[in-house]
């Protein structure tokens, strides 16, 4: 942000106090030509650094990250005004307490198609489906000129934005009218010839199964009944640290990021009372859909996130004692 004038003034007299050769000007009055000259310099670096900073948010490129910039920049139900050569919301009659409200949007990740991402060594184009979703096509030789221009045609060029609000503790989606308005924003905004694809859905849907062994001293196991629900409750205050580490994990995860399994095992492993925590398997998927198994290290939800509310963690316990030859299960 550019300096004030009374800003520029003050380093040039701050300056002028540390030359010597400068000591004699010493008349105080407002009309003195030393200040007068102060006044003048000022008011010149002042234009300058105003027009170097207009030209310079002007000609930034826009990047993804510039995308993303502006998208949480994004002020709910305010209108937009083109002011200096570019978009900026008219906020005049706001305060930084009702402005902070009304941006809604605090999680948001863009990408972009590149030729690396839809081809594979197996021969196959990974399109997007009409649902939006990846699936992979057999390309032969004869047919991968057409295919790939038809593809390129509607995928090549276009921005890939994925945008979430949050309710103070989980991360949501935004509601069709914050959608709507969030599009057109965006759409007065992007560059010209560009395409950009907003979603917004409601977090994927997350199933866990686990076998974790832990100290029997310090979380609860009924040996008689596998079903009871105190079973991984902490002895010493009835929290359980098996859930909470998952969801400590989850939550910690940046928006559109991998969940790794290796990572959470990692983050289970460091729970009080916990010995070895086994991830037997882990299923995922859209939020209306059935979630299937994953197969691979890692899952990156398709809508950014997972909701939470609907997470699923089946966790057997087993007491861990090291100094017997069998472990039982109850």
């Amino acid at each position: 942000m550019s300096r004030t004038i009374a800003e520029i003034q003050n380093e040039i007299l701050d300056e002028k106090r540390e030359q010597s050769a400068l000591a004699g000007l010493t008349n105080q009055s407002k009309t003195a030509i030393w200040k007068l000259w102060v006044y003048i310099v000022a008011s010149a670096i002042w234009v300058h650094e105003q027009i170097v900073e207009r030209n310079a948010r002007i000609s930034r490129p826009h990047t993804l990250d510039w995308y993303r910039t502006q998208a949480l920049g994004f002020i709910d139900k305010t209108s937009l005004i083109f002011k200096d050569g570019f978009f900026e919301f008219d906020t005049e009659e706001l305060s930084e307490v009702e402005i902070e409200s009304k941006r809604i949007v605090k999680h948001c990740a863009v990408s972009e198609i590149d030729l690396a991402t839809i081809l594979n060594p197996d021969g196959e184009l990974t399109i997007r489906n009409d649902s939006g979703d990846r699936v992979n096509v057999e390309v032969s030789n004869s047919d991968a000129d057409q295919l790939l221009s038809n593809y390129f045609r509607n995928q090549v060029g276009v921005v890939f934005m994925k945008v979430a609000k949050d309710d103070g503790e989980n991360i949501t989606s935004l509601k069709p009218d914050e959608q709507a308005r969030f599009r057109e924003y965006i759409n007065r905004i992007k560059d010209a010839g560009n395409q950009v694809q907003v979603s917004s859905f409601p977090g994927d849907k997350l199933e866990l199964n686990l076998l974790v062994y832990v100290d029997p001293l310090i979380i609860f196991i009924n040996p008689s009944s596998s079903n009871d629900e105190e079973n991984g409750v902490l002895l010493a205050n009835g929290t359980n640290p098996v859930v909470d580490a998952i969801n400590n994990y989850l939550r910690n995860i940046e928006f559109n990021g991998a969940i790794v399994k290796t990572f959470l095992v990692d983050a289970i492993q460091q729970a009080p009372g916990v010995n070895i925590p086994l991830l037997q398997n882990m299923k995922a998927g859209k939020a209306m859909s059935t979630p299937v198994t994953i197969d691979g290290e890692f899952y990156i939800p398709d809508s950014g996130y997972v909701d939470l509310n609907e997470l699923q963690i089946n966790v057997t316990y087993l007491p861990y004692t090291f100094f017997r030859n069998n472990q039982n299960i109850f």
